[in-house]
């Protein structure tokens, strides 16, 4: 494996090309679940059911779990999902005439809610804890779930429930004992930017010790 170079193309067709046990850390942030489409056939994020979809990354985190050392760990930031009724807009002019996400990347279209079988409209769907036991299910070590509270989430437009304000970390391991350490965290940061400064300096002394 080439160090220092940036490998782009499928994630799962990607990663099937590294050696195994080769990897020190994974950091990752999939598509969410029906948030974004990103004009690419065969996308994860558009599956027709949230089980498909979880099928999906299960295979890439598998191939994840192949490549990392023994005394690796794998980061996954993830996000929940809402049922639609299949009625909702799905192009950005929409919402950006509503005043909806005006920031947002011109390079993506928002996801038309789907109606789906098995859930009533309005459902959260779960996908973060579907994606955490569908994992430890196929073998990863499950070592702890960190909230991403955040201050100044995005607004949104409804009225029978909270604004959403947080997202999920999980922290996992691909063997039940590891020497990987994480300094331990003491008083939360106050800013946002100490937020941002406290986060680097824990991701910057992960260690592991050399083969």
């Amino acid at each position: 494996m080439e160090l220092n170079h940036i490998y782009t193309g499928d994630a799962l067709k990607t990663l099937r090309t590294l050696p195994s046990e080769s990897v020190d850390c994974v950091v990752t942030s999939p598509p969410y679940y029906c948030l974004r489409d990103y004009g690419v056939g065969g996308q994860i994020g558009l599956e027709n059911s949230p089980e498909r979809y979880i099928a999906n990354l299960a295979k890439v985190f598998m191939e994840c779990r192949r490549v990392l050392k023994n005394n690796g760990t794998m980061w996954i930031v993830i996000g929940d999902s809402y049922a639609g009724s299949g009625r909702g807009w799905g192009s950005k002019n929409d919402l950006y005439s509503r005043k909806v996400q005006p920031k947002a990347s011109f390079a993506t279209e928002f996801a038309k809610p789907k109606k789906l079988q098995n859930y009533k409209n309005k459902d959260l769907i779960g996908v973060p804890w579907m994606l955490a036991f569908a994992l430890r299910n196929a073998g990863w070590y499950l070592r702890q779930d960190i909230i991403w509270s955040k201050p100044n989430p995005m607004p949104e437009s409804v009225r029978d429930r909270c604004t959403k304000a947080h997202e999920y970390l999980f922290l996992r391991q691909n063997r039940q004992n590891t020497t990987s350490t994480i300094p331990p965290c003491s008083n939360p940061p106050s800013t946002m930017d100490a937020v941002r400064r406290h986060t680097t300096a824990v991701q910057s002394t992960i260690t592991t010790p050399q083969d």
